[in-house]
């Protein structure tokens, strides 16, 4: 039933009720209405420029927020809000009622409030469980990447501006973090920095517990980038490259499905026999990706029912992405389909005590 069926039976008081659904699931697009009435107050009484700034700020950032939440399961998008204060740029940051709440002071250059505001919300909301356990380098680069990337997606024309605040000094005066951030950036092209990298940074954030910052761990997120890295530079067809990655703390696997004659021939048993591997492995999470045409996602289909049926995985997150994938040393634009299969007992980490008795380490 479309809303003009919905307002010819029950009447207008129902399109105040589609409206008052539609702004509860968009508050970004409410923001942005907010913005629009408060132009027209300020355009008629030069009063409220403020409360432009901040609404303006709020729905481009809320609406990132939101894109998030498409591109890693089991985000929960988090909202901001915006405080004005007479002094530092950013006085604090922190969260309240499910959002985060930035306190700062109000710039004449509406560019610069942006970026201080993006950059501010990334670093509280984005894997904010996980980065206890990164190093400074690794939890700044992402910072970096994420933050650039909301201010490419929602407001490119401050750009610049995030460059010259945040990016170059950051990576000018820390090599490793410019290392990490153009790792990210080949991850990126090929779709596999939120889809696997985020999604496995964030499990990680939620299966140890109570533990210190420790070289291990730190190590072994440095060495899941780098298994990523060299896999988004992978040629198509090229069957030698590292698909599993079996640490301790993260244990995933990818697994593509795109050759035409086995899905032509529609048979899922090559596919289980591997995934079969990968189970006893014990790799915890498990990406099928293929392109997003319909042999090939009906196939993922039938492949995704028969683990659960199997292996007791769960059918956790699937999506479609664009991606650019190399074939013969040029890359070459497509769209692609993710179904991240999750084993339904991750193993978890406590203090060393319990783990000790737990893993018998």
């Amino acid at each position: 039933m479309s809303a003009e069926d919905i307002i010819k039976i029950y009447g207008p008081s129902s399109l105040f009720a589609l409206m008052l659904i539609y702004f509860l699931c968009r508050p970004e697009a409410l923001e942005k209405w907010a913005t629009v009435l408060y132009r027209i107050v300020y355009f008629i009484t030069k009063q409220g420029g403020k409360r432009i700034v901040k609404h303006d700020i709020q729905s481009r950032i809320n609406g990132f927020s939101r894109v998030l939440g498409k591109e890693i399961a089991n985000y929960e998008p988090v909202g901001i809000n915006i405080e004005w204060v007479k002094n530092e740029d950013v006085a604090e940051s922190f969260f309240r009622d499910d959002k985060v709440v930035i306190r700062m002071r109000h710039h004449q250059d509406q560019d610069k409030n942006f970026v201080i505001a993006a950059m501010a919300f990334v670093s509280q909301s984005i894997l904010s469980k996980t980065k206890k356990y990164l190093s400074r380098n690794q939890r700044e680069s992402i910072d970096l990447y994420v933050c650039k990337d909301l201010c490419h997606r929602e407001k490119p024309r401050v750009e610049e501006k995030f460059f010259d605040y945040y990016f170059v000094p950051q990576t000018d005066e820390s090599e490793r973090i410019k290392e990490f951030v153009n790792k990210y950036e080949i991850m990126h092209k090929v779709g596999i920095f939120y889809g696997v990298l985020v999604q496995e940074l964030n499990f990680l954030g939620k299966k140890v517990f109570s533990q210190p910052r420790s070289r291990n761990i730190i190590e072994e997120v440095t060495h899941l980038i780098d298994f990523l890295e060299k896999y988004a530079k992978r040629e198509v067809g090229d069957e030698d490259i590292q698909t599993t990655f079996r640490g301790k703390y993260c244990r995933c696997g990818i697994m593509i499905v795109g050759k035409s004659f086995k899905v032509q021939n529609g048979k899922t048993d090559p596919y289980l026999n591997y995934i079969e591997m990968l189970v006893h492995s014990k790799i915890e999470n498990i990406y099928l990706i293929g392109p997003a045409l319909t042999p090939h996602e009906l196939l993922i289909g039938r492949i995704s029912t028969q683990v659960q049926e199997k292996y007791g995985y769960l059918e956790y997150f699937s999506k479609k992405y664009k991606a650019t994938i190399r074939i013969k040393g040029k890359r070459n634009k497509v769209n692609n389909f993710l179904v991240l299969m999750r084993s339904v007992d991750p193993i978890r980490f406590y203090d060393e005590e319990i783990e000790k008795e737990l893993f018998g380490e």
